[in-house]
């Protein structure tokens, strides 16, 4: 693929975590876990940069140390809960005067451990031939959401929908989720905020559990589990 200059990879890693402390720099089977989406992207060589965002200085020096580049630290206006990764992207953009660049590529850094250079470019690939604005990796619901039980309080709960309580699985629409891993942006529609509903959003397709976006300790104590196995 002969994209490199127009085509940059963004990893956001912000220091506070809630549900796992330092939960993009904890040790994965011996080294921090955002190492694993630094080399999987550099080892992709699709981007002319791979780009670490953090309000960490921890953060910073071991992106440093993994390859990455890093410009200094992320604005502590866009670094707490509430900022969305999508205004993060667009200030990393800014302030690295990527704006002449066509393709950005967002890797989250606690997904690393699952992706490798072949699903990155099999991801690309088809973002690029579908002409698509945004590209997200998914993978299928193990249960029908129209199934689900919604709790009434601490001794009951109800169906959600009902109707559909006869109704085999099998019958029931298809469903996915997003991974929470690779996502591949035109810069221009990006940094207009065109993404919205009427996007040409495009997917690659993964195998349930094949990639896991850590956001807890029990996500942590499966991935640990299924790394094992896979390795």
């Amino acid at each position: 693929m002969k994209l490199f200059n127009k085509t940059v990879c963004i990893i956001p890693a912000r220091g506070g975590s809630k549900r796992i402390k330092n939960k993009n720099i904890i040790k994965f089977f011996g080294k921090p876990i955002i190492t694993y989406s630094i080399k999987n992207a550099l080892n992709a060589k699709l981007f002319s940069k791979v780009i670490v965002s953090s309000d960490s200085k921890k953060i910073i020096n071991l992106a440093r140390k993994a390859g990455a580049f890093t410009n200094g630290l992320r604005d502590k206006k866009i670094s707490d809960n509430f900022s969305t990764v999508q205004e993060v992207l667009k200030y990393e953009i800014k302030k690295n005067d990527l704006i002449n660049y066509s393709y950005l590529c967002c890797i989250y850094p606690c997904s690393g451990p699952f992706l490798n250079k072949k699903i990155i470019k099999k991801a690309f690939k088809i973002f690029l031939k579908n002409d698509a604005d945004l590209l997200v990796t998914i993978s299928k619901y193990e249960y029908p959401p129209e199934k689900a039980y919604i709790k009434l309080n601490n001794k009951f709960m109800k169906l959600k929908n009902p109707k559909y309580y006869r109704e085999r699985t099998q019958d029931l629409n298809k469903y996915f989720k997003d991974t929470g891993s690779i996502y591949f942006y035109k810069i221009n529609k990006l940094l207009n905020s065109e993404i919205n509903k009427n996007s040409k959003i495009s997917y690659l397709e993964v195998p349930s559990n094949s990639i896991i976006d850590i956001d807890n300790p029990e996500d942590l104590t499966i991935s640990k589990l299924l790394y094992s196995i896979k390795n």
